[in-house]
Order: C-alpha cells, then sequence, then structure tokens
C-alpha cells in the first residue's frame, strides 16, 4: 500500500511540474497561422492581429484569433464559417483587410 501511494504522489508532481513549465513558454509565443489558399499554397507564419471582424445575421463581432480553430470562406469569396475552440460554429462575412504574415521567407499579405 505504501508503494502505491508513492507512486501516485511521484505521477501528481510530475504532472504539477509539467504543467507549471508548460503554460509560461505558450503564453509567451506568438500565435501561428497555416493558410491553405485555392491554387494550392501553404502558408504558416505569425501575424499581429488579435482578432476577425465577422458580420453575421444578427450581429457584429470581433472574435479573437486564439478563439477560432478554422475559417472556410464561401464559393462567393465573401461569406465564411467559423469553427471555434468551445464547439460553436458562426456564418457570416468576414471583413479583414489583407492580411500580413511573417513567415520564415519574409513578409508575405493574402
Amino acid at each position: 500500500m505504501r508503494k502505491y501511494t508513492f507512486r501516485v504522489g511521484i505521477c501528481a508532481a510530475a504532472v504539477l511540474v509539467g504543467t507549471a513549465w508548460a503554460e509560461p513558454e505558450r503564453a509567451g509565443r506568438p500565435l501561428r497561422l497555416e493558410l491553405d489558399l485555392v491554387d494550392g499554397s501553404h502558408i504558416i507564419g505569425t501575424t499581429s492581429i488579435e482578432s476577425v471582424p465577422v458580420q453575421t445575421t444578427y450581429a457584429k463581432m470581433d472574435i479573437p484569433l486564439k478563439q477560432i480553430l478554422t475559417i472556410k470562406m464561401g464559393d462567393d469569396h465573401e461569406t465564411a464559417a467559423l469553427d471555434l475552440c468551445n464547439g460553436d460554429k458562426l456564418k457570416g462575412v468576414v471583413t479583414l483587410e489583407p492580411l500580413e504574415l511573417t513567415t520564415l521567407f519574409g513578409s508575405v499579405k493574402v
């Protein structure tokens, strides 16, 4: 019984230490975006924007970038379907200026 209690204590300590080290590292890093373009290009980089303005049928809102999993643009290149981290789904018009990404190869505007 003592060995079992000791093992549980060691596992709990390892989890707490791992969590304590992992959180500050993630908080300091900029968000990385991955874009799949219509022509087949795949661009990965960071951006300075923090939210995406969306006009839905019921409200205009700014969705924080860190709350968005995916944005899929419609065939009309105006409407978009957003999947959020909490499981919500939104449809609306995204009103973004050209998005500037900093990549390994320099700055790119999409």
